[in-house]
């Protein structure tokens, strides 16, 4: 009975308009300050989100051994073989990963340059899906201004 009274009073606290600008102005400076700290300050909004998916980490993608990397490279080369060079690339980045003891695979960054319909998406597809790795595309032939690759493009044309 005694728990019931006071479950039914309500307390309610009215702060002045000084007092609650005052509380928004720290909310604000506390979050500005994790923000700055996440090394993320610079990101628009629209950025950010996109990042949001990555908030608690990837999965680190990795070849169990140099066996391994050399039937992905293998595999890779005998549906594409006109793409060897960049399969080359794959096969070393793979075991120089092992090599060094890193934890996850380390591949450098890969342009993939050459005329229309030869394989270049089917063979970074195809990478993703040997290794079992999300993969996402940028499709640049739709881009008036290739810049957008770098994240650049909203005031390019202002510099």
């Amino acid at each position: 009975m005694e728990i019931e009274k006071q479950q039914e009073r309500h307390f309610s606290v009215r702060l002045s308009d000084k007092d609650r600008n005052r509380v928004n102005r720290r909310v604000k400076c506390i979050l500005d300050g994790r923000k700055a700290a996440s090394g993320l300050s610079h990101l628009k909004y629209d950025d950010l989100e996109k990042l949001e998916t990555q908030r608690d980490g990837v999965r680190l993608i990795g070849i169990p051994n140099g066996h391994r990397a050399d039937e992905i490279a293998v595999e890779l080369h005998q549906e594409m073989p006109w793409m060897a060079p960049a399969t080359e690339i794959i096969w070393r980045a793979m075991r120089r990963s092992l090599r060094e003891g890193w934890p996850g695979l380390r591949m450098p960054p890969i342009l993939l340059d050459g005329p229309p319909g030869i394989g270049k998406s089917h063979w970074a597809r195809r990478l993703g899906q040997i290794i079992s790795t999300p993969s996402a595309v940028i499709e640049a032939t739709a881009e008036n201004a290739t810049i957008s690759v770098v994240g650049n493009q909203r005031g390019w044309n202002g510099s």
